[in-house]
């Protein structure tokens, strides 16, 4: 709510100064011939300027919000959440439950969304210290990864957020269950490496 009232009052700012940018502008077609023009032209543009950079940011976000699947580009506001802009803007600015929640709903449209649910647990993970959430779906991305490297990367993840929680038990087991699971590989060499300096965390 706070953030709105920000960005409508940054609006409107904007507005009363594109009012006041339309007077100088008029002014300065009337004083043409005279030196007053030149002042009330550059004041025009000055004043054009800081109009644009109050109105032109949530103008364009309340655009890409509430016409984003106009009769005209149907597809955008799908193509939008398939580029992920919104959580990701959110992220940036620092507002990390807000992405998160933005992140569940693409979720809830598409539970194989991998790119949105790895996203999520980055932020569950590094930006909010939610580690036990951040786990569940990084445990989710491992199981259902169908490449190897894809497949290590998230085991490796998942064993250093259960570690940093404290659950060395918990990442033994799913390093020892990954070994059989890769048993003759090439991979196996470094997961038994892994397994070896989780055992000493424990002993």
């Amino acid at each position: 709510m706070k953030e709105f009232l920000t960005r409508l009052l940054l609006f409107f700012t904007g507005v009363i100064l594109l009012l006041i940018t339309g007077k100088f502008f008029i002014l300065g077609i009337r004083s043409i011939g005279t030196a007053l023009a030149l002042f009330y032209f550059l004041a025009f543009l000055i004043f054009l300027v800081f109009s644009a950079i109050l109105i032109a940011p949530p103008f364009a976000d309340w655009i890409a919000r509430k016409f984003a699947h106009s009769l005209y580009f149907p597809d955008i506001g799908r193509v939008e959440e398939r580029l992920y802009s919104v959580p990701r803007s959110l992220a940036l600015k620092g507002e990390f439950e807000e992405a998160v929640k933005e992140y569940q709903k693409l979720l809830e449209n598409d539970p194989e969304d991998r790119t949105a649910r790895m996203e999520m647990a980055d932020i569950l993970a590094g930006k909010l210290k939610r580690k036990r959430e951040a786990i569940q779906e990084l445990e989710f991305l491992y199981q259902t990864a169908e490449e190897a490297k894809e497949k290590l990367f998230f085991l490796n993840r998942t064993v250093d957020l259960l570690i940093d929680e404290g659950e060395i038990k918990r990442a033994e087991e799913l390093l020892k269950t990954a070994l059989s699971e890769w048993k003759g590989r090439e991979e196996e060499t470094f997961l038994k490496e892994r397994l070896g300096r989780v055992g000493e965390k424990a002993g």
